[in-house]
């Protein structure tokens, strides 16, 4: 692309040239949606930082209960039997 800006200007000017193809330069800045996303970026970093620590805090407390766990006898749970058997020649006999 040839640079058909060849006098000097100010920052703005120079992207909005370059936003329009007339020169290949800009001024280096972000533009408005890159700063947008930029800060978008920051408070999604801020959001995984904070979700980073609560997991950290429930893993410990998961683990403290695990160790109390450990330390005390489960209770035993008896399990029902269930005859599937009969359910099935049940529903059969109709």
């Amino acid at each position: 692309m040839e640079d058909l800006i060849d006098f000097p200007v100010s920052a703005d000017w120079l992207d909005f040239y370059h936003e329009r193809g007339l020169t290949p330069r800009s001024s280096g800045r972000y533009s408005p949606a890159e700063r947008r996303l930029l800060e978008e970026i920051e408070n999604l970093r801020a959001d995984f930082i904070r979700l980073a620590e609560q997991q950290s805090k429930i893993m410990q407390m998961i683990y403290e209960l695990l160790k109390q766990l450990n330390n005390k006898p489960l209770p035993k749970v008896q399990e029902e039997k269930q005859d599937y058997g009969s359910l099935l020649l049940e529903v059969s006999d109709d």
